[in-house]
């Protein structure tokens, strides 16, 4: 039941409380978390749908519905990135205000997507662009995303085995990864479960597809390392034990 709990709770989708930028959310080209709303780059607006509906006996304040646009501006790189979303109204309590009502929106589409999760360098290009359309799908589409990490798996998979006919199942060549990546093999399984589920019902929720960027991440990490940073991390370990201890006294 925990690993359920935890598992249900997963998400790469956070809330932008009264337009402030949760620091999940970081600059695609340098990746920094210093995302901000510039002053006029803001728009928000109710739907008419929803402003007709005041009129009703039955309307509360959980039936508002506003959508937004706006231009984030990294402090970092001064990177532009366009948002866009829907939103709606909560009830917030605290210590220092007890309670009062705030916008809340959630964002549906970035441009230039922002990455969910840091591609390795080593990545070859091709697979970086299928994951990268996968960010770019999956703030407004769980499905459509899921289905481009399945193919992202497909060009995985034919660096691990000798290809074979191109009927295939993918189910069957995840079989015939080497037993020297089993673990790779488990979760490439797993994603290809989310994947089906994707392209024939479409009912991916956002923890599945939260999952499968985590799992997809940990393979690239661990077919494709940071050679640069291992070979920084192996020259200094070289100088330390080469001096039997600190190399800088």
């Amino acid at each position: 039941m925990l690993a359920k709990n935890n598992y249900s709770k997963k998400r790469f989708i956070f809330n932008l409380y009264e337009k402030k930028i949760p620091k999940e959310y970081k600059c695609s080209f340098c990746n920094s978390t210093s995302l901000y709303f510039e002053n006029n780059f803001f728009c928000e607006s109710e739907l008419k749908s929803s402003a007709d509906y005041h009129q009703c006996d039955d309307w509360s304040i959980n039936d508002v519905s506003l959508i937004f646009s706006g231009i984030l501006t990294c402090k970092a790189c001064n990177e532009k990135h366009a948002v866009s979303g829907i939103g709606h109204v909560e009830e917030i309590y605290d210590e220092e205000y007890d309670r009062y009502f705030a916008n809340v929106f959630i964002p549906q589409y970035f441009h230039p997507t922002l990455n969910i999760f840091e591609i390795p360098s080593n990545t070859p290009d091709n697979l970086k662009e299928i994951i990268k359309s996968a960010f770019s799908l999956a703030w407004g589409d769980f499905p459509a995303a899921g289905n481009r990490l399945r193919a992202a798996l497909e060009v995985i998979i034919n660096t691990l085995i000798n290809v074979g006919s191109p009927k295939e199942t993918l189910g069957n060549k995840i079989n015939r990864i080497p037993n020297a990546h089993s673990d790779i093999r488990i979760i490439m399984t797993a994603i290809k479960w989310l994947g089906n589920e994707a392209s024939h019902d479409a009912e991916l929720i956002e923890c599945d597809l939260a999952f499968a960027f985590e799992a997809t991440e940990l393979i690239l990490k661990k077919l494709y390392p940071d050679t640069d940073k291992t070979k920084h991390i192996l020259s200094l370990a070289e100088q330390i034990n080469n001096s039997k201890g600190s190399f800088i006294k």
